[in-house]
């Protein structure tokens, strides 16, 4: 397929990058196996590390399917972007922890509410 646009370029280029593929491997190692009961029965802090609190505001991300290596792959991954897209809720925690953190590795970052 030829790239006939920049946008085209700039993601064909980000999938082939090493962070791309580390978090494509994560997910195709963890994602069809991964069972919250048992990440909760194997992480006693679980909830400790995967809380956030801030004056008025509490994101509580341990009932989320993920661990603290897929955080730092999509970290690794958004640090080589300069536009991040999130499609989410404006009143998802969830949502709002990624565009934030986006935000805060210095690229431009959007919260899509309807894809």
């Amino acid at each position: 397929m030829a790239l006939n646009h920049p946008q085209q370029a700039t993601a064909s280029v980000l999938r082939d990058s090493p962070a791309w593929q580390a978090l494509t491997a994560h997910y195709t190692k963890t994602a069809p196996d991964f069972d919250l009961r048992r990440a909760f029965d194997g992480d006693a802090k679980r909830f400790e590390r995967l809380s956030i609190e801030a004056p008025h505001v509490f994101a509580d991300l341990s009932k989320n399917y993920l661990d603290t290596s897929t955080q730092t792959a999509l970290h690794r991954l958004a640090e080589q972007c300069q536009v991040v897209l999130v499609v989410g809720s404006p009143n998802s925690s969830n949502s709002n922890r990624l565009r934030e953190l986006a935000e805060r590795i210095g690229a431009r970052a959007y919260l899509v509410d309807n894809a």
